[in-house]
């Protein structure tokens, strides 16, 4: 391999994490939370450097935190109506 290739093979090597979690949010962005959900998971099982399991674990863990905030925020909503 050509030290050009093998630029271009460890460049595309580190963008599997993005890929992952772009494929992801493409899906919570449809409203398809499930499937996104095991998008993050699967990638989560599959990727091999640390770097990329970085990337998606603190990215679903944002995710996450977003949809905790978002229920939080209803629930108050409810309560302060019902109040």
């Amino acid at each position: 391999m050509t030290p050009s290739r093998s630029a271009d093979h460890h460049s595309s090597a580190s963008q599997v994490g993005r890929l992952w979690t772009s494929l992801a949010d493409y899906y919570i962005r449809r409203g398809l939370i499930e499937k996104a959900r095991d998008v993050y998971e699967e990638g989560l099982t599959t990727v091999t450097t640390v770097r990329d399991f970085s990337l998606i674990f603190d990215t679903l863990t944002q995710v996450l935190c977003c949809f905790v905030r978002t229920d939080i925020d209803a629930i108050a909503h409810i309560a302060g109506a019902c109040g």
